[in-house]
């Protein structure tokens, strides 16, 4: 539960600040939520439906693994791109370097949910996303944390807009997790549609 808690909490903060960079993005993802739920609460048979509100949190996870590296211990001799690994070695998987290599993600620093759309989602080697782990060892909340994530936001957009707040510094640190260094401050605007919606309801 702790683990989930910090991580999810991670990924949610590096992905409002990742829209708030994107407007084009953030609209679409508006749009979305708007258009799927209609004003109401979401709920889990709505996940499927916001398909660019998932992605968005996907993405995020890309560029801002909040579990940014993996240590795993080698259960038996093995050579990797020609360098030999020995039994019992201590091996870090830079899943952060992962996610920005090249060679599996075109324009790697770019802000781009389309790569976790379905029509996308196998373009991708298998190995080269790895925010959760792989294999036997995948986090047990791996589905979990993305339901969560994709409903989270949309009830907090569904309201709400998120700025930053200008001169605030984003510094990434890589401590356990990968987390803002001073947090992340943001101004919470109001959605006009949001207030009108009310309006009528009243």
């Amino acid at each position: 539960m702790l683990a989930g808690h910090e991580t999810t909490a991670n990924a949610l903060s590096w992905m409002w600040y990742l829209l708030a960079l994107n407007h084009d993005a953030r609209q679409r993802m508006l749009a979305e939520v708007d258009e799927v739920l209609g004003g109401r609460r979401p709920t889990f048979a709505d996940v499927d439906r916001l398909q660019w509100t998932q992605a968005c949190f996907l993405e995020a996870m890309r560029i801002f693994p909040p579990a940014w590296i993996i240590p795993r211990e080698c259960v038996a001799e093995d050579r990797i791109a020609g360098h030999r690994i020995p039994k019992g070695s201590s091996i870090l998987i830079p899943i952060h370097a992962l996610h920005h290599d090249e060679r599996f993600w075109p324009d790697p620093e770019r802000f781009d949910p389309t790569r976790f759309l379905p029509e996308n989602a196998h373009d991708h080697h298998r190995c080269s996303y790895l925010p959760f782990g792989a294999g036997r060892r995948v986090c047990a909340g791996k589905a979990f944390a993305v339901i969560e994530g994709t409903i989270v936001t949309a009830m907090m957009s569904q309201r709400f807009t998120y700025e930053l707040i200008p001169g605030f510094p984003v510094v990434p640190e890589a401590t356990l997790t990968l987390r803002p260094r001073y947090g992340l401050r943001m101004i919470a605007r109001r959605r006009e549609a949001a207030a009108v919606a009310e309006a009528v309801a009243a």
